[in-house]
């Protein structure tokens, strides 16, 4: 199938959900609201500046930044050739994909966030998003992105919300599958003593991911084992496989895509909305603020001590 988007069809794995033109079609992903970059309240404009991306993963920032003026951009991840994870790193393909169909300037690198400092370069601003609670050397880290930033530093993580005021870090591992987490005033402690002199605290309403995962992404529901395409187009590669329970994240034509596996005729799966909420449900959120919400959820999650929020740190 010759199509200018073939390549990103055919790539699996996607995470990040990334726009790839302005007719509506977006990489196959489940992570990155349309207004991810709002949502993680980064500055609207990078005219000039030069941009790093530490975790980039598919590379919604840095092609996001690319869009807003930034004129040096490099993404940074524990890259490699093969499967994804947290802890073992993240296929740099989707990002390669990305980079030439954007005909992009982005720079890629696979570099952990503890060899920051094999760039001899600095950034007037860095991102961090989701890595540090990971870390096993928490400080050096810190430490790492401090050395490499020029003027304002985005950190955001699943940080404690008790103890404060007083400085905490505390070990997970036991009980979680990160190594640590600290709170704020850890974080500000730290970040002090490498340089920034002002630091802006505000909270990512993490619920909000959810809530559009489950409105927008319907499962399927077909117990029968289905053909899977590599590509919306029945004359591509198949395979048999039962797809029971999995999401499906986009459509194209007579296709639909099922996260991390290929694509299936719409005629042949029988498709679910995901739960909605109850009267109470319902009732609840109109009540509350979305902060207050989003402590809510948290609390029938049994995470009471783990809020995100975006520390924005000025030198």
């Amino acid at each position: 199938m010759a199509h200018a988007l073939s390549k990103i069809w055919a790539y699996k794995t996607w995470r990040q959900r990334i726009a790839i033109d302005d007719q509506g079609h977006y990489t196959m992903g489940y992570l990155s609201l349309p207004d991810e970059w709002e949502h993680n309240h980064l500055q609207p404009s990078l005219n000039g500046k030069s941009f790093l991306d530490v975790g980039a993963n598919d590379g919604y920032f840095v092609f996001e930044a690319e869009k807003r003026g930034a004129q040096r951009i490099l993404a940074t991840d524990i890259y490699h050739q093969g499967r994804n994870g947290n802890t073992g790193g993240w296929n740099i393909e989707g990002i390669q994909i990305l980079q030439e169909h954007f005909k992009s300037k982005v720079e890629i690198l696979p570099k952990s966030i503890y060899d920051l400092h094999t760039l001899n370069e600095k950034f007037d601003v860095v991102l961090c998003t989701n890595v540090i609670s990971w870390l096993d050397n928490m400080n050096e880290a810190l430490k790492q992105l401090s050395d490499a930033c020029n003027e304002t530093l985005y950190l955001k993580d699943g940080f404690l919300t008790r103890y404060d005021p007083e400085p905490v870090l505390q070990y997970e591992k036991g009980k979680a599958l990160v190594a640590f987490r600290a709170n704020l005033s850890y974080i500000k402690e730290v970040l002090g003593s490498h340089g920034f002199k002002r630091f802006q605290v505000v909270p990512v309403i993490s619920h909000r991911h959810f809530e559009w995962q489950m409105s927008t992404f319907p499962l399927v529901q077909s117990k029968q084992a289905l053909t899977i395409f590599d590509l919306p187009d029945a004359t591509s590669n198949s395979i048999q496989k039962i797809c029971d329970g999995q999401w499906i994240l986009a459509e194209e034509g007579d296709f639909c895509f099922i996260k991390n596996t290929g694509w299936v005729r719409k005629s042949e799966v029988k498709i679910a909305p995901r739960g909605q909420k109850s009267w109470m449900g319902k009732m609840i959120k109109a009540l509350l603020s979305e902060e207050q919400y989003g402590d809510y959820i948290r609390r029938k999650g049994l995470e009471k001590y783990v809020k995100s929020y975006m520390v924005i740190a000025q030198k």
